[in-house]
């Protein structure tokens, strides 16, 4: 019974591995592969979204200047 359900599983994460296509299109892993399916493909989608992304997710960011301190308050929640 213990080799039966080995076989199952395995044969049902062999069938869902994430693979590099979805839907019929390629789906980048990094950033780098993104932009070289975009000169591949001769367009900027994968740029745009991810320029699109970054600006949804800026506000979460506050980024200081090289010279500026970390404020005390912040440096009091970053302690572990």
């Amino acid at each position: 019974m213990l080799k039966k359900r080995d076989r199952l599983i395995h044969k049902v994460v062999s069938r869902c591995r994430k693979g590099s296509m979805k839907f019929g299109i390629a789906v980048p892993r990094t950033v780098a592969e993104s932009h070289e399916l975009d000169r591949i493909i001769g367009n900027t989608f994968w740029a745009d979204a991810i320029k699109k992304e970054m600006e949804n997710v800026k506000i979460a960011f506050n980024v200081l200047d090289e010279d500026t301190r970390v404020p005390q308050a912040l440096r009091r929640s970053l302690v572990i």
